[in-house]
C-alpha cells in the first residue's frame, strides 16, 4: 500500500461520512438505499487500496466514474425524498399468512424435486462424497426457478413477525428456505436471502437494522462463503498467489478477493480490453435477453457470463454495478441508470417504511438487493425478475382483487 492508496481511502472514506450524514438527516438512519449504496462502494474502494492481493491498479477513470454513479444515485435519491409520504393511519396485512404459506409451500416443493431428481441419478452415499455435484445440477432448467423462490421466505418472514407474529412452523419453514438455498450451490442465493431479510427489518421494525445488524450479516456471510469453499466450491485454490494475508486469517481472502477483484476488472472495460457486448443491453436488460433466448427461442442462447478478464494472477468475470453498466451504455447510460435506479429504489423505500400494505416492504426487500450488492455487480438481473413477478402476482394480484370486489359489493 503507497501514498496514493493512502489518499484514496481517505477521499472515500470522507466520501462515505457525508453520505453517513446525510442518511441519518433525510431518514434517521444508515439503512437507506442511499447510505448502501455509498459504503458498499466506499468500503469496497477502501479494501481494495489496503493492496492484500497483488492487484494491479485501478486506474483514475475506474475511480472516477464509481465517484459519478454515486453522485448520481444520490442526486435522485434526494430528490425523491422530498416528496413528502406520510405514515399510513392503517396497515393492511390482508393476504400476508396465506402468501407466507403458499411461498413456502412452492419453496420446499422447488428443493425436494431436484434433490430427489439428484438421489435418484447417484445415490445418497455418492452425492454425500461428491457436494461439489450441488454447484453443477442441483439448479436444473425451469425447475431451479422454483427453488429460488426460497430467497423470498426469510424476508416475508420478517414481515410477517413484524405484523402478525411467527410461530414454531414459520422457524421450521425458514430453515428448510435455507436448506433449499444450501443445496442450490450457488453463493448469491443465501447471501440474497440474507440481504433480503436485512432489507424487510430495515423497513419493518420500529429498531430498523442496527449496527449489530450489519456485523451479523457480514458474519454470516464469511461464514457461509468459508463452509461453502470446504463442502461444494473444493477446486478454489486456497491460497491466492501473491496473498498478504496471515494464514490465522487466511478464511477471509476469499471474501475479500469478491469484494474488491470488481474494480481492477472494471478497469479492463474502461480501457477497452473487453469485447462489446454481444447483444445491446447485455447486462441491463439481461431477462428480456434470457426470456426470448431459453423460453421463446427468438434469438440464440447469448452467454450466460461475463467475459472473465486477468486481473493481476487471478481472474474474474464481474465489474461493479458502474462498470457494467459503462459496458453496455457509456457514460450517459451510466448517469441514466444510476439516477434511475437511485430515484425508483429511494422510493420503494420510503413507500415500505409508510408500514401501510406488506406487500410494499417485501417488494423493496428484493429490488433493494441490487443496491446492497451494487459495489461488486449489476444485479437487477432475471433471478429479481423472476422474485418480482412472483410476488406481484401471488402476493400483489390477489389483495387487489379483493379490494376491488370489496369495493363494487360495497358501492352496490
Amino acid at each position: 500500500m503507497g501514498f496514493v492508496d493512502v489518499v484514496w481511502i481517505i477521499v472515500l472514506l470522507l466520501i462515505g461520512v457525508v453520505a453517513a450524514r446525510l442518511s441519518l438527516r433525510l431518514y434517521g438512519t444508515l439503512a437507506s438505499p442511499l447510505g448502501f449504496y455509498v459504503f458498499g462502494n466506499c468500503m469496497a474502494g477502501c479494501l481494495y487500496h489496503l493492496r492484500l492481493l497483488a492487484y494491479p491498479d485501478a486506474s483514475l477513470q475506474v475511480h472516477a466514474l464509481i465517484i459519478l454513479s454515486m453522485i448520481t444515485f444520490v442526486g435522485a435519491a434526494v430528490l425523491v425524498s422530498r416528496v413528502d409520504v406520510k405514515p399510513a393511519a392503517t396497515s393492511d396485512d390482508r393476504g400476508l399468512a396465506v402468501f407466507f404459506y403458499t411461498t413456502c409451500a412452492v419453496a420446499t416443493l422447488g428443493w425436494i424435486l431436484p434433490l430427489s431428481i439428484m438421489l435418484m441419478k447417484y445415490g445418497v452415499g455418492h452425492l454425500l462424497a461428491n457436494l461439489w455435484l450441488l454447484e453443477y445440477e442441483f439448479q436444473m432448467q425451469y425447475i431451479g426457478n422454483i427453488n429460488v423462490i426460497n430467497i423470498i421466505i426469510f424476508p416475508t418472514y420478517i414481515v410477517k413477525r413484524a405484523r402478525l407474529g411467527a410461530g414454531r412452523f414459520d422457524v421450521l419453514f425458514l430453515v428448510l428456505s435455507f436448506f433449499g438455498l444450501f443445496l442450490a450451490g450457488i453463493k448469491s442465493f443465501i447471501t440474497y436471502g440474507v440481504a433480503a431479510g436485512m432489507l424487510a427489518q430495515s423497513v419493518s421494525s420500529r429498531r430498523g437494522v442496527r449496527l449489530w445488524h450489519l456485523a451479523g450479516f457480514g458474519l454470516v456471510i464469511v461464514a457461509y462463503f468459508v463452509v461453502y469453499n470446504k463442502l461444494i466450491d473444493v477446486f478454489v485454490v486456497s491460497q491466492l498467489p501473491g496473498s498478504s494475508f496471515p494464514d490465522v486469517i487466511g478464511f477471509l481472502e476469499r471474501p475479500y478477493f469478491y469484494v474488491t477483484g470488481a474494480w481492477p476488472a472494471m478497469d479492463m472495460i474502461i480501457q477497452g480490453q473487453i469485447d462489446p457486448a454481444p447483444v445491446p443491453g447485455f447486462v441491463t436488460f439481461e431477462p428480456f435477453w434470457k426470456i426470448v433466448a431459453d423460453f421463446f427461442g427468438i434469438v440464440e442462447a447469448i452467454p450466460r457470463a461475463l467475459p472473465i478478464v486477468p486481473v493481476g494472477p487471478y481472474y474474474f468475470n464481474v465489474y461493479t454495478l458502474a462498470g457494467e453498466v459503462y459496458w453496455d451504455w457509456g457514460v450517459v447510460g451510466l448517469v441514466v441508470f444510476s439516477a434511475g435506479i437511485g430515484g425508483i429504489v429511494t422510493r420503494l423505500y420510503l413507500e415500505a417504511r409508510r408500514a401501510a400494505f406488506w406487500g410494499n416492504a417485501l417488494l423493496y426487500a428484493i429490488i433493494g438487493y441490487g443496491v446492497v450488492i451494487s459495489f461488486f455487480l449489476f444485479y437487477f438481473r432475471f433471478t429479481m425478475f423472476t422474485l418480482v413477478v412472483y410476488t406481484l402476482v401471488v402476493g400483489f394480484l390477489p389483495v387487489g382483487i379483493l379490494r376491488q370486489t370489496k369495493k363494487v359489493l360495497d358501492e352496490s
